[in-house]
């Protein structure tokens, strides 16, 4: 079994801060002092370059910079507004289903919904949204622990195809901007400071990761919890003002579940 640093030490915000300034654990390989050398742009596979242009990976400097441009972005104000987005293509997926005697809400729904919702939000064209859908489900399957070699192998190929229809968008919207999430990513602009093409595109991936696996594993584990609870379901159903804290606590519950899935791997 696989073993946290939670199982055997007590630790508090001291250690945490002093771990996270503590440069022998930095993301920057030049920081290590065994570490590879590091590679130029050109040697590394679209898989490596999403990482390492990325929110996650870029160098200190670089993320105070990146989140400086996007903090606009993601204030509560701008998150409400693109409320209208997710609820029509939740709408949407869920006509799909209608007339339908029995619905299998993980493969028909959350599986579906958070991708497509964040395909509707950055204003892929009808005509690109299936290459999108193959290179978002790249993104998310290339950080699941439990895929094969060979299933990896086959879904890398999806993120060079990827990155290419990007790149020939992010050309189109710097000319024409829309009104879209993605033409806000390129034309971000803070106190004279802006992203790098490759940040728009790492930034996009990173969208995709964050952004779907959670609010999939939310779904299902809220309504699994609710159905095997009849009581508290029934509850909510006659005190609907009641969803937010319901959503709050059904997080909880999924993050300690996923949690204690990964750390389990043998």
């Amino acid at each position: 079994m696989v073993r946290t640093i939670s199982d055997d030490f007590d630790y508090g915000f001291h250690d945490v801060s002093t771990l996270l300034r503590d440069k022998r654990f930095s993301v920057e390989v030049k920081d290590w002092e065994h570490g590879p050398p590091e590679l130029p742009d050109e040697k590394l596979t679209t898989h490596q370059l999403l990482a390492r242009h990325g929110l996650f990976w870029v160098p200190a400097a670089d993320h105070r910079r990146v989140r400086k441009v996007l903090a606009p972005l993601f204030t509560p104000a701008a998150v409400e507004s693109t409320k209208k987005e997710y609820e029509f293509v939740a709408g949407d997926v869920f006509s799909a289903l209608a007339g339908r005697e029995t619905v299998d809400l993980v493969a028909d729904f959350t599986a579906k919904y958070p991708l497509r919702a964040i395909t509707y939000l950055l204003g892929i064209p009808r005509d690109r949204q299936e290459e999108f859908i193959q290179f978002g489900s790249a993104v998310i399957d290339a950080f699941y622990p439990a895929i094969s070699p060979k299933a990896l192998r086959q879904k890398m190929e999806f993120l060079p195809r990827g990155v290419a229809m990007l790149e020939q968008m992010m050309e189109e919207r710097r000319k024409s901007p829309g009104r879209d999430f993605f033409s806000k990513l390129i034309h971000a602009r803070e106190q004279g400071e802006k992203l790098t093409p490759k940040e728009i595109v790492s930034m996009v991936a990173l969208m995709i990761s964050a952004g779907c696996e959670p609010p999939r594993h939310l779904i299902s584990f809220a309504i699994y919890d609710l159905l095997r609870h009849p009581d508290q379901l029934e509850t909510l159903r006659s005190e609907p003002d009641l969803l937010r804290n319901a959503i709050d606590e059904a997080g909880r519950g999924a993050e300690a579940c996923v949690r204690r899935s990964v750390i389990s791997w043998s």
